[in-house]
C-alpha cells in the first residue's frame, strides 16, 4: 500500500517490540555518532544466483533476529530499537538490494580502496548512516546489498548500525548469512549494569580520561594538525615472522604464550611511538553475565601506555589479571596535550579477525577479498585493524600518520600487500 509506514503499522502479526539500548549505545556524542559497521566482499561468479541465495538466507536470519528490521526512536532520555515482532516479507525486502545498480557508487575490485571507502560513505546507499542520522526517521538499522562489479564479478556489502551492535554482533550476523547455515537468535535484551561493571574491570580512571579529554583532543588535534594525510596499507601477515615473534614473546619467561593480537598491538603502538594506545576488547566471556549470544555493544577500549604495550608479553600480562591495570604513567593532561607540551601521539587497535569465522562462501563463486569499510574522514590517527581477508588468512589494515611502511615492517610480521590494485604502492 502507498506510504510504507501506514502499511507497516498494521503489519501481519501487528505488534512492535521496543528494546531499550544501553546508555553508551544511545549516547549522542558516542556510539550514535559512529557510522554503521560495514564490510565489502568481492566475488567472482554469477551475481544473480548469489543474490537469490543471499536473499533467501537473509529472510531466515531476520525471522530469527527481527531486531535487524528495526529502527531507532527516542524514548524518554534514552534510545530504543523498535522492531516488528515478526517482520513481513515487505519489511525484510526493504533491507535488501540484490544485483543492484547503486546510483551513488558501484564498488569495483579495480578501484583503490581509499576511493571506494570515501565514495561509499558519501553515497550512504549500502552503508547504514550514524545512529544520530537514523533517529526518528524510521530507517532500518541493517542493510544487505549485492552489486555488480564488472563482468562475472560482484560485491556484497553488509552494514549494521553501531548503536545496536559491536564488531562481535556484526560478525555473528554475517556468519549466519552463509546460505544453508542454521540462523540463531541473538538475545537483544540489554544488561543495563554493563556500563558500570565494565568501568570497574577495565580502568575507570583511564576510561574517564578517554571519554572527556582523550577523544576530544584526538579528533581536534587530528583534524587541525594532522601531519599530512594518513597513509592506508593492508598487508598479509607473514606466518614465519609471526611464529618467530611469538617464540621471542614468551622467551623472557614472563608469560607462557603470547597471541597474534599481542604481537600486533605491541608492534603497531611501538612503531607509531604512541604515548597512549587504545585496544578494543570484546567483554563477552570475560565479564560475569556477558555471553556470546548477546547482541549489543559489550566492548571496551583498554587505555594503555608503554608499560603495558611495550612488548607482546606486557600485553599478555595485563590481560591475565583483573581488574586490568592498563597504565602506570600519569595520563597526559588535556591542556598539555592540546598545547603540545605532552606528546600527543595516540594509536588504536581493534581486532575484526578474532570473531570473523569463515567468510560467506557462495556456491559456484570465488571469494576474492573481504575488507572492513572505514570512513577515511574519521581515520585521522594511527589505527590498525586485523581482519579476515580470505578464509584462514588474516590481513592488517593500517591507517598511519606517525610512521610509514618501513616503520611498520620493522615492528610487525608483515608479508605482501593483500591486493596491489586496491592498495597501490605509495
Amino acid at each position: 500500500g502507498g506510504g510504507g509506514m501506514a502499511a507497516a503499522a498494521v503489519a501481519p502479526g501487528g505488534g512492535w517490540v521496543d528494546v531499550a539500548l544501553l546508555k553508551d549505545e544511545g549516547n549522542a556524542a558516542g556510539l550514535m555518532m559512529e557510522d554503521g559497521i560495514s564490510t565489502l566482499t568481492f566475488y567472482k561468479g554469477d551475481a544473480g544466483a548469489a543474490s537469490a541465495a543471499l536473499r533467501q538466507q537473509f529472510g531466515l536470519v531476520v525471522a530469527a533476529n527481527p531486531w535487524l528490521a528495526g529502527h531507532l526512536e527516542r524514548a524518554g532520555k534514552g534510545v530504543v530499537l523498535r522492531h516488528p515482532a515478526s517482520p513481513s516479507e515487505q519489511q525484510v525486502g526493504a533491507l535488501f538490494r540484490g544485483k543492484a545498480h547503486l546510483h551513488g557508487f558501484q564498488p569495483s575490485p579495480t578501484a583503490p580502496y581509499l576511493e571506494t571507502c570515501a565514495a561509499m560513505f558519501k553515497a550512504k546507499e549500502a552503508v547504514v548512516p550514524s545512529g544520530n542520522d537514523l533517529l526518528g526517521k524510521g530507517a532500518p538499522v541493517s542493510r544487505l546489498t549485492v552489486a555488480g562489479a564488472g563482468a562475472g564479478a560482484f560485491s556484497v556489502v553488509f552494514s549494521l548500525s553501531h548503536a545496536v551492535g559491536d564488531g562481535r554482533t556484526y560478525y555473528e550476523v554475517l556468519k549466519m548469512l552463509q546460505p544453508g547455515a542454521e540462523p540463531r537468535a541473538l538475545r537483544t535484551e540489554r544488561k543495563q549494569s554493563f556500563s558500570e561493571d565494565m568501568r570497574d574491570v577495565c580502568g575507570r580512571k583511564e576510561l574517564e580520561w578517554a571519554d572527556t579529554c582523550g577523544t576530544q583532543c584526538l579528533y581536534t588535534c587530528g583534524m587541525m594538525f594532522a601531519p599530512g594525510k594518513p597513509k592506508c596499507f593492508a598487508f598479509e601477515l607473514d606466518e614465519e615472522q609471526l611464529a618467530a615473534a611469538k617464540s621471542a614473546g614468551k622467551a623472557g619467561g614472563r608469560v607462557a604464550h603470547v597471541s597474534t593480537n599481542d604481537v600486533i598491538t605491541s608492534g603497531f603502538f611501538t612503531a607509531c611511538k604512541a604515548r597512549i594506545g587504545m585496544m578494543g576488547m570484546d567483554c563477552r566471556g570475560r565479564m560475569e553475565g556477558i555471553e556470546d549470544d548477546m547482541a549489543g555493544n559489550y566492548v571496551t577500549a583498554l587505555t594503555m601506555d608503554e608499560s603495558t604495550f611495550g612488548s607482546p608479553a606486557a600485553v599478555r600480562e595485563m590481560l591475565s589479571s583483573k581488574p586490568f591495570k592498563t597504565t602506570t604513567m600519569p595520563l597526559p593532561s588535556c591542556f598539555g596535550w592540546m598545547c603540545g607540551n605532552d606528546s600527543a601521539s595516540f594509536a588504536m587497535a581493534t581486532n575484526w579477525s578474532s570473531f570473523a569465522g569463515d567468510i560467506v562462501q557462495l556456491e559456484g563463486c570465488e571469494l576474492q577479498i573481504h575488507l572492513p569499510l572505514k570512513n577515511p574522514a574519521y581515520c585521522v590517527f594511527d589505527l590498525v585493524i586485523p581482519f579476515a581477508a580470505r578464509p584462514g588468512k588474516v590481513g592488517l589494515l593500517c591507517w598511519v600518520v606517525s610512521t610509514d611502511e618501513r616503520g611498520l615492517r620493522k615492528a610487525l610480521p608483515l608479508g605482501s600487500s593483500v591486493d596491489a590494485t586496491l592498495f597501490p604502492a605509495k
